[in-house]
């Protein structure tokens, strides 16, 4: 089970159950935790929820597969919106249209992981660096949209558009025998792959960053809790669109596409049955 909040007012409870079957076993340390995990899932927030599935195989110690879904539906609120659809008004200001529970948003993924821990071959409890590089490609719709209209969903800016992504996620850190269990840092990129003209000019396909610190402490055996701070890069637009609201009706600055802010800071709890 798990609860997120962040001091972005967002506010998630998960729950998800895991089967492991082993597959391939030896004695050798880089095949004895070969295996096949189905995890299944479902989320539950103020404005949305779902259901998701996701295989992984582990064929060796150091590399990982996986694949999955996900899919849920969304509602509007009088304070923050769900579900909607984002068309231009005439004065490029945003025309959000209510879309409570009309439509699946839905993601289709698979992805591959290489992942090392000096603990493997310098046994010991202070030996743990670990680092983690996760590969995907993924597609996300909403299912009451078309191709060429853009989407809000769970409160974000309004910028979804159905089609496929490419998502990198790096970590590395150091885990510990003490209360404090890890802290690492962790380097997100992500971009899409809309095929419009309009996207070019608005830059919705260049490449997007996350940097974040990650702090884990430990609560007894079953319950952890991270702390993470984020940063974040955001389009960075001409002096003569930027302050149009509808996103799409502003144009990129060519020479410098992008700049970095603060994003947010998360807590979440995970707690072990």
């Amino acid at each position: 089970m798990n609860l997120t909040t962040s001091s972005d007012a967002e506010l998630k409870a998960s729950i998800s159950h895991e089967i492991a079957v082993p597959v391939l076993n030896s004695e050798n340390v880089l095949f004895a935790s070969n295996e096949i995990d189905f995890e299944f899932s479902a989320f539950l927030s103020p404005i949305s929820i779902g259901l998701g599935f996701e295989t992984v195989f582990r064929p060796i110690a150091f590399l990982e597969f996986s694949a999955g879904t996900e899919l849920g539906s969304g509602w509007n609120s009088r304070f923050v919106r769900g579900l909607a659809l984002n068309k231009p008004s005439d004065t490029f200001d945003n025309d959000f249209i209510n879309k409570s529970l009309k439509g699946i948003v839905h993601k289709e993924k698979a992805g591959a992981a290489f992942q090392f821990d000096l603990g493997a071959v310098i046994p010991g409890e202070w030996s743990h660096v670990v680092f983690r590089s996760y590969h995907e490609y993924y597609y996300k719709a909403f299912s009451a949209a078309s191709e060429s209209e853009s989407w809000l969903w769970e409160a974000d800016d309004g910028e979804n558009r159905n089609g496929t992504h490419y998502y990198i996620q790096n970590v590395l850190g150091y885990k510990m025998p003490l209360i404090m269990e890890f802290f690492g840092f962790m380097f997100e990129a992500e971009r899409s792959y809309y095929d419009t003209e309009k996207g070019n000019l608005s830059g919705e396909n260049i490449w997007n960053y996350k940097a974040s610190c990650i702090m884990s402490f430990r609560s007894g055996e079953s319950t952890k809790f991270n702390l993470i701070s984020q940063f974040r890069t955001v389009r960075n637009y001409t002096d003569e669109t930027e302050d149009r609201d509808y996103y799409r009706s502003r144009e990129i600055n060519t020479d410098k596409p992008r700049k970095w802010e603060f994003y947010r800071i998360i807590l979440s709890m995970t707690h072990e049955f």
